[in-house]
């Protein structure tokens, strides 16, 4: 019995940490580190999940967390071409 049931259970390890590491984009920061690694482990993880279903679960947790991912990967390279390329963008009132 105990078998059968080790069997149902899917392995999301991955697709959770993407989404975590997604949902934690806001946290000031922290947000240029954990877009990418949510990016990464929700990629990882539908790769898995496509290769082996039976073994692996959590796609809409992949999907929301590569979702995220995207979100902070570009607002981080807007940012930084700001930064870089155009520094007068940044300047405040007097």
């Amino acid at each position: 019995m105990v078998e059968s049931v080790q069997n149902i259970v899917k392995e999301k390890d991955l697709a959770i940490a993407s989404l975590v590491c997604g949902l934690l984009i806001w946290v000031p920061l922290f947000n240029a580190v954990l877009g990418p690694l949510a990016l990464l482990f929700g990629i990882l993880s539908l790769k898995k999940i496509y290769k082996n279903p039976d073994q692996y679960g959590g796609k809409w947790a992949s999907i929301i967390g590569i979702i995220l991912g995207v979100i902070s990967v570009i607002f981080l390279v807007v940012t930084l071409y700001i930064k870089i390329f155009k520094p007068e963008l940044l300047v405040t009132a007097k």
